[in-house]
């Protein structure tokens, strides 16, 4: 598994633009940050989700691992989990896309998921009771790489996980994409949404 290097990528490019905000356009942020007022209270914790599946179709595939990382509105990690593989009997696996089949066959994925006794429930279970000291009920958002699959995959195979979770996503892709058109799309972006929010 991809241990969360797009967590370090997303705080590397958000300490850049919060640099960027300081320096040149102080005046529209003035009165807020890159987290909410209160940071502390944990309703501004962000859960950080990584899982493997056996393919892109939640109608046909499956999770067959899964990691949490929790962090506070400033990207200090407060909680990890560890990473739980989850069994998955020979006709789920032999049903796999072509190039998770590669990859987790050479990394011994496979093979651990073969061995594992932990069942997608109890999978579910386990970080649903791991978050829930630190997310409140619906408000705390998913964050991830292209989190929006993995959110579709929580949504069908783990019902408690997602029922502790914000609607809200933060999807680091989105940010990798913007950064290559440069700061400024990002600053026009923030500074048209606190304008509407201003006149609310």
């Amino acid at each position: 598994m991809n241990k969360f290097k797009f967590l370090i990528f997303f705080k590397k490019k958000l300490t850049h633009l919060e640099r960027k905000m300081n320096t040149e356009i102080v005046q529209p942020f003035s009165q807020y940050s890159l987290a909410e007022q209160n940071i502390n209270n944990s309703k501004h914790n962000i859960i950080w989700f990584d899982g493997e599946m056996t393919g892109l179709d939640v109608n046909k595939h499956t999770l067959i691992e899964a990691a949490i990382i929790v962090t506070d509105g400033n990207l200090k990690i407060l909680a990890e989990s560890s990473n739980i593989i989850i069994h998955q009997p020979d006709e789920i696996l032999e049903n796999m896309e072509e190039w998770p089949l590669k990859q987790h066959t050479l990394s011994g994925l496979i093979e651990n998921v073969k061995k594992s006794n932990i069942s997608i429930e109890q999978a579910d279970q386990m970080l649903y009771d791991f978050i829930k000291p630190f997310a409140p009920k619906g408000m705390c958002p998913l964050a991830g790489n292209s989190i929006y699959m993995d959110r579709t995959f929580i949504k069908k195979y783990m019902p408690k996980l997602e029922s502790q979770l914000s609607y809200r996503l933060i999807d680091v892709s989105t940010l990798k994409e913007l950064f290559k058109y440069g700061l400024n799309i990002i600053l026009i972006l923030i500074n048209n949404t606190l304008e509407t929010r201003d006149n609310k």
